[in-house]
């Protein structure tokens, strides 16, 4: 977002989501691969199904999909794991 009123804001897609309403968003702080996404996805939309969709472990989930992408892809690739981040409460 931009604009005299926000000449000094940034405003990217996750928190767009958030501000129009979204509970819970996960986005990413830069532009990453499907392959990865794809793997993020399932991992934390299975543990939420194990949960019973109880979003209240989306962070947790989040976090321990991160660090299965970081166990398979290794520290030294840090863009393709650590861009991954949740809004919400």
């Amino acid at each position: 977002m931009s604009g005299s009123g926000h000449a000094d804001e940034a405003l990217h897609l996750a928190a767009a989501f958030g501000f129009t309403g979204a509970r819970n968003v996960i986005g990413t702080l830069w532009s990453v691969g499907d392959s990865s996404s794809m793997q993020v996805a399932a991992q934390v939309y299975r543990r939420l199904a194990d949960r019973g969709g109880d979003t209240a472990v989306l962070a947790m989930a989040v976090d321990a999909a991160m660090r299965s992408l970081r166990g398979e892809c290794g520290t030294n690739d840090v863009l393709r794991w650590a861009a991954y981040i949740q809004y919400g409460p």
